[in-house]
Order: structure tokens, then sequence, then C-alpha cells
């Protein structure tokens, strides 16, 4: 996987709010108002993630001016036509989402095939910056299908169907990674005073993931899936987030806005889990810094009182796992674990039970990829 160092820095920060017709909330899970628990300090040696107006995403002037294209499609800039997006494919002349299936019944060398794939990048720059300091500038067609290869390629593990990006989103979004750029932080209710200040970078800043020190959008995405020490895993679970449709994406310098608050999709699975049912890379229990995030389940049997229980399979060993309940509001009602006194092992198969309002048991089978 490529992660890139930005200015030394990593921070991530999730947004809460719910989904509807309501305004999201601006607020994190502190009396402050913000989720400051994957809040590295300034010098740490990982990137971290936070517990003018905008152009589109096409050129002012060529081939895609004035071509439009519907839900999962994008205008391809060297030829000004239609072009599914990652995760979608053409249905006489639709573009339609991939049923992503279940994940228990794949094979291994099937879920390292899609991992390889969903960390293909094709763009050669991430950010053209405009001709001022708080001109948003621009991200190329590739960057933007790059970051969404990354989603729907996550979202896959898990049983979950792709999304796409939207030109005034990615343009709210844009607004907002210049400003997170621009004031060397990520905040979800940025003051005025802040230098390049814009209502709609606030409006973005409002409403998505927030990450701060990677190269690029996509390397941002293995971040907010992993959510090392963010004890909401409030990025996470708003990817996995069954209603996802639609998504913003902006980047600048080291900046990543991905707006997240959307349910047009069609994602309609009762639960969902990280890792995944069936074989899953075991790379992916880690980002790019070498750090795990704890293990989760989402979906409405999750209460407040819902236990874990594991045991490996190959000896029906009893595991022990610290179990915690984050609060709602970010996305799927989750309950987090993490293992107690062992280390997850490529090769190996888990047995996992989660007992809420009724019970689910399921294995996971963690498969060495690269």
């Amino acid at each position: 996987m490529r992660v890139s160092l930005a200015m030394g820095l990593l921070m991530l920060s999730a947004c809460d709010g719910r989904l509807g017709g309501d305004r999201p909330d601006a607020g994190m899970t502190d009396a402050a108002g913000r989720d400051t628990a994957g809040l590295d300090a300034p010098g740490a040696d990982v990137p971290s993630i936070d517990g003018g107006m905008v152009s589109p995403d096409v050129p002012a002037v060529g081939p895609c001016v004035g071509v439009t294209c519907g839900t999962g499609a994008s205008c391809n800039p060297a030829t000004g036509t239609c072009v599914c997006a990652p995760g979608f494919i053409d249905v006489g002349g639709s573009c339609m989402a991939a049923m992503p299936g279940d994940p228990s019944t794949r094979t291994g060398p099937e879920v390292c095939a899609a991992w390889r794939d969903g960390h293909v990048t094709e763009a050669a720059t991430s950010w053209d910056p405009g001709p001022g300091m708080c001109d948003p500038g621009t991200m190329s067609r590739d960057a933007l299908d790059d970051t969404l290869r990354r989603i729907s390629m996550f979202r896959w593990m898990v049983g979950l169907p792709p999304v796409a990006d939207e030109v005034g989103r990615n343009a709210t979004d844009q607004a907002c990674a210049i400003l997170m750029f621009r004031n060397g932080t990520i905040d979800h209710n940025p003051p005025s005073t802040w230098a390049c200040y814009t209502e709609a970078g606030r409006a973005g800043a409002s409403s998505s993931n927030l990450a701060y020190g990677t190269s690029d959008a996509a390397d941002a995405i293995d971040l907010f899936i992993s959510d090392a020490g963010v004890s909401s895993l409030g990025h996470r679970r708003w990817i996995f987030n069954g209603p996802l449709g639609i998504v913003g994406i902006g980047f600048a310098g080291n900046s990543t806005c991905l707006g997240v608050f959307d349910s047009s999709g069609s994602g309609a699975r009762p639960w969902t889990a990280w890792p995944n049912p069936g074989p899953i890379p075991f790379e992916a229990l880690r980002d790019g810094f070498g750090r795990t995030g704890d293990w989760s389940f989402h979906g409405s049997l999750v209460t407040g009182s819902t236990t874990v229980a594991m045991t490996r399979v190959s000896s029906g060993a009893p595991l022990a796992v610290t179990v915690t309940h984050p609060p709602n509001g970010y996305g799927p009602n989750t309950v987090a674990w993490a293992p107690m006194g062992w280390t997850p092992a490529a090769g190996d198969r888990y047995r996992v039970t989660v007992t809420g309002s009724s019970e689910v048991s399921y294995e996971v089978e963690l498969v060495a990829c690269d």
C-alpha cells in the first residue's frame, strides 16, 4: 500500500450527525464538540486523522463543457464522453452499481486481486493548485477515480455497493480542502477568521471525514478505514454506511475532505463487519503506517450492552477481547473490540459471535496478499 507523508503530520476528523432531511450536526463527541481521540501531536512521525469558489472537476474549456452524465458516470476529459465510475458497469448505456455479493463466499485469490486493484492509482498529480493562495485548484478526473476506486473496494469487501461522486459535492469539498491546507490543521467548524475562509469550505468541513497529511485523497481512505486511535470509528462507519451512494471528494496540498452525509444509495445489508466475514487481506488490518484499528460490527441489532466473543477456529480456543461501545450518530450503530493478549495472524481463521438484540456468528479468514 502506498501512503506518503506530508509535513510529517497526519490528523483525522470524523463528523457526527444523522442522515436524513435534517442538517447534520457539526459537533463531535467531547465537551468542545469534537472528537480528538485520533489527533496526533504536531511533529508525530505519521499522519493523523481527527477523531473564490471551487472549480468543477471538469475543465473550464474542452470536450466536457456542456456534457452531463448520470449517476455513476463522469465525463472523460480526453474524449468528452460519459464513462462509468470505478465499481459501476455499463448496462444498456446506463451505469449501474456492480453488486458485491456475499463476502463469506469469496476465495482468497479473489479478495487479494480486489485489494491490489483497489490500490491502483492512475493520476499523474493529486492536485492542480490555482493561481492564488486561496484558489482551491482542481483534482483531475483520474485523481477522483483513484479515490472512488479505493472507497468502493473497501465497501465491496464488506458486501456493500460502490459510491459515485458529484460535481457540486466535489466543489464543496474542494473548498473545504484548501481551507484545511492553508490553515495547517483540520476542524469541522472552522472560524470565519481563518485564512481562505468561505461558506462553501465551512459547509464541506461540517459534513465530511477530514484528513491532513497524506499525498492524495485515495491514501486517506485507508486511514479512514483503519481509524487507529479514533474511539468513535466515525470515519469507517460513515464509509460503511449502507445508504451512502454519493460522496464529495476534495484534496489540496495534503488535506482531504470526503463528504459522507448522503443516503441515496442502495446498500441494504442487515449488518456489516470489519474485518468482513470470509477471506480478507491481512494487510487490510493495518494502515500505511503499521497501525491497527479495532475490529467492529455495524447494524441495528447493536445495543449498548452488545457482547462479542471470539475463538480460533483451528483449535477452538477462546480469545480474549476488549469490547467498547462507540457513541451512536456516526453512521450505523457499532460495537468495537480489540484483541487482548494475542495478535491476529495471516493464515488463521477466527469465529466471531456478536450478541445484541439477536445473535450473529461469522468466520474471518486472514489471507496474506502482499
